[in-house]
């Protein structure tokens, strides 16, 4: 890109959270000219805004259509050549739009943004006042004190036992027939086991890998899943 042979494109683009009239207005203040007249600009097509500048003054046109709203980019003659055939019908149609060609920026702090300030808003504070400091806004109910006989009550001196019940007495357990089994006596006696007489003759060993159950088939299950399907 030659710096001393840059332009200035838009193609209606607009800044983030950008609102179209206003940004158009901006646009229009900016260039000193009116909205119809800046209309081509916002047509969603490539449209040269300023061409044959060096990049610092490029750079300008750009920072300042990006304050107003509007995303401008810099390009060499030889890389918007295609875009300047597509839109040539756009500026033969709409000569007027030559002015902009022509046009200056604003002045350095000039107002771009002529939406009128909204009115105050209209608050009607005639019945309200503010108490001096110190002074109690909110009177609380005062709450009245709990009645307790405690003429039944008395405090002992300090040591004083409270509680006079006798003592349960200690019960009477008699283990005058139990005594203790020496360390290693067998304490429990076992019932002999009688002896268990089995018939082992009809029994025999089947050979090692002969299956000894035959297990019938099991059909597949039937489960209908035509009614069944993925959510994405």
């Amino acid at each position: 890109m030659s710096e001393q042979n840059v332009q200035v494109m838009v193609d209606g683009t607009l800044v983030e959270g950008a609102v179209l009239e206003q940004v158009k207005q901006r646009v229009a203040q900016l260039f000193k000219t009116s909205v119809d007249k800046i209309e081509p600009m916002f047509s969603g097509q490539p449209f040269v805004v300023k061409k044959g500048l060096d990049l610092e003054t490029a750079r300008k046109y750009q920072n300042a259509l990006k304050q107003a709203g509007l995303v401008a980019t810099l390009a060499a003659p030889a890389e918007t050549q295609a875009a300047d055939t597509n839109v040539a019908a756009t500026q033969t149609a709409a000569p007027q739009t030559a002015s902009i060609m022509e046009a200056t920026l604003a002045a350095t702090g000039s107002t771009i943004d002529t939406t009128p300030t909204p009115p105050p808003a209209n608050i009607d504070t005639s019945a309200i006042a503010m108490a001096e400091a110190g002074v109690t806004i909110m009177q609380h109910a005062a709450i009245p004190t709990p009645e307790i006989d405690t003429r039944r009550y008395q405090m002992e001196q300090v040591g004083q036992t409270l509680d006079e019940r006798p003592r349960p007495a200690a019960p009477a357990i008699d283990t005058s027939s139990i005594s203790l089994a020496n360390l290693g006596e067998d304490v429990m006696d076992y019932l002999p086991l009688p002896d268990v007489e089995l018939d082992t003759s009809d029994l025999s060993m089947a050979e090692p890998g002969i299956t000894l159950m035959e297990h019938k088939p099991i059909a597949p299950a039937q489960i209908d899943t035509s009614k069944i399907k993925l959510v994405e």
